[in-house]
């Protein structure tokens, strides 16, 4: 619930996540996402289709959506952050291995003796820090839970 409203779906442009307490509600809102696409002249790809169970027993998500299985996967991607079943770490890597490549893809960059270390610094600000704390991926990095494993992690 959010302002007295309850939500069920997020939506960016040709994605859409849906949220519901229960699997026969998740698949009545996946139908009626599916027959109002179609009346639009759009269909859903159910291969790239996923569903996701968040909860504290494991469990599975049986869904189906016009005739096809959905596939059930315990992480994903939506919108460049990871979304994970227990844990925000899965992104929390994802986001330091990518900033760790971009780091290298600059080492030219770093041993430069004729940029200043001022430029160094925003360029690493901007090319980098952009990548780790992705603002676009609905604020993730502004919610990661840091635990002592993330700190042992290999940094760049």
């Amino acid at each position: 619930m959010i302002s007295g409203f309850r939500l069920n779906n997020l939506r960016f442009a040709d994605t859409i996540a849906a949220i519901c307490d229960s699997n026969q509600g998740l698949e009545t809102i996946a139908t009626k996402v599916a027959l109002e696409s179609k009346r639009m002249g759009l269909c859903i790809n159910t291969d790239k289709t996923e569903s996701q169970l968040i909860a504290r027993n494991p469990g599975t998500c049986d869904i189906t959506l016009e005739s096809e299985d959905i596939k059930q996967v315990e992480e994903f991607v939506y919108l460049g952050g990871v979304i994970g079943s227990t844990s925000s770490q899965p992104d929390i890597r994802r986001r330091i291995g990518l900033a760790a490549v971009a780091v290298r893809r600059l080492n030219n960059i770093w041993k430069n003796k004729a940029i200043s270390k001022s430029t160094q610094v925003k360029l690493y600000e901007t090319l980098v820090l952009s990548i780790l704390c992705y603002k676009f991926t609905i604020y993730n990095s502004e919610t990661w839970t840091l635990t002592a494993e993330t700190n042992r992690q290999q940094t760049f």
